[in-house]
């Protein structure tokens, strides 16, 4: 006799039994789980240190332009053009300033881009500004030496000091005096007030190829430093030019042996490259050679507390400690021709000519790659989260850094 089978509310039965019988564990499961959570967030809020994020891992950040003004409004027949003048800013950073190859010096917001005052020139401007109280000096490719006012543009002086040759670096000033280089391969100090003649010194020039372009001088104590196109950088005193000392850091070469640097001091050193060298810390007091650091192309070196940062023509970018002139780091970047590099914050930005690059200035580490289609040949100004640059197309940029 066949046993029929249980009926369906047995099955039924039975898989309550097992659901009951699994659910004390599931419950325990779940309890032991939210009791170890617990435990675990506890030991995290109180036990466990902060995981601090390292520098190698740390996003990019981005640049975000926020406005344009026009410095040089060029025609569609211009053929590669190239723009070769600073920013430098003013009033605490509210005002930029900027030139061009139309010899404009243009002043706008920082912020905002809204056009303060324009000044017009009769040379091209290719250099950087020097910011002075409520002045601004800057030098044309006329020869003549300008100071105006950043609040209303006007002209400071009765007229502009006038050299034979084109002034393409920013002029230095200090102690009532400006310092500034000419293409006449000559330095010269006029006073800051007036805008008149106090001394001048002049270097042979090399007969051999000479680098386009000139240094400013540096102030340091009673002695302005400055380079020259003979390979020679040489230390004067402000008050009369009289030379202190001279060093020959173009070694035995006859060509681009240039000194275009702008001299850097820091303690009792001073530090130059000539074109077809290299780099050199020299002794402040004497003119000794300390150390000497060998690639060819450096341009001018910018200094932190830390690093002595130098970029050269071949596409490197580099920390050096400035007590040994060993690399801390280098940046081996995909062009040539890197203009020099500038120094804010935590960052170091150098220009490409297609743009710029942002790099922590501690480790090297690339933190943003900026283009634009005009392309940028000068160094930019950065301030506050603001980075401001001079496009190959003739405009004046601002723009802010994304975090």
């Amino acid at each position: 006799m066949r046993t029929a089978p249980p009926p369906s509310g047995t099955e039924l039965s039975e898989t309550a039994a097992a659901t009951r019988d699994v659910a004390p564990r599931a419950s325990l499961a779940h309890t032991l789980i939210r009791t170890l959570g617990v435990g675990i967030i506890a030991l995290g809020c109180g036990v466990f240190p902060p995981v601090e994020v390292h520098p190698d891992d740390r996003p990019p950040e981005a640049i975000q332009t926020t406005w344009r003004a026009v410095l040089n409004e060029q025609g569609i027949l211009a053929y590669r053009p190239k723009e070769f003048a600073t920013p430098a800013y003013a009033h605490g950073g509210k005002l930029v300033m900027a030139g061009s190859e139309r010899g404009t010096l243009v002043a706008a917001g920082a912020r905002d881009g809204r056009v303060a005052w324009r000044y017009q020139t009769g040379g091209k401007l290719r250099g950087r500004l020097a910011v002075s109280g409520d002045s601004v000096f800057f030098g044309a490719t006329d020869g003549r030496l300008y100071r105006v006012e950043t609040e209303s543009g006007n002209l400071a002086w009765e007229r502009p000091y006038e050299t034979r040759g084109a002034i393409t670096a920013a002029p230095t000033v200090g102690g009532g005096r400006v310092f500034f280089r000419n293409n006449e391969n000559r330095l010269y100090a006029i006073d800051a007030a007036k805008g008149t003649y106090l001394w001048d010194q002049g270097r042979g020039r090399s007969e051999d190829l000479n680098i386009t372009g000139e240094g400013s001088p540096t102030i340091a104590g009673d002695v302005v430093l400055s380079g020259f196109d003979d390979g020679s950088l040489s230390a004067m005193r402000v008050n009369d030019g009289a030379s202190v000392w001279s060093v020959n850091i173009g070694g035995r070469e006859t060509r681009f042996t240039d000194v275009d640097t702008t001299p850097v001091v820091i303690g009792d050193q001073v530090y130059a490259a000539s074109f077809a060298t290299g780099l050199y810390a020299v002794g402040l007091k004497h003119g000794g050679i300390t150390w000497f650091y060998d690639r060819r192309g450096i341009q001018s070196p910018v200094a932190d507390a830390r690093f002595l940062y130098v970029s050269t023509v071949d596409g490197d970018l580099s920390a050096l400690d400035p007590v040994q002139g060993v690399a801390a780091w280098t940046l081996e970047l995909p062009w040539a021709s890197l203009s020099a590099p500038v120094v804010a914050g935590d960052r170091v930005f150098v220009a490409t000519g297609q743009g710029f690059v942002m790099a922590d200035a501690a480790t090297g580490r690339v933190l943003s790659r900026f283009s634009i289609d005009d392309g940028i040949m000068a160094p930019i100004a950065a301030n506050a989260g603001q980075v401001h640059f001079v496009t190959n197309g003739g405009s004046l940029i601002g723009a802010r850094i994304l975090h």
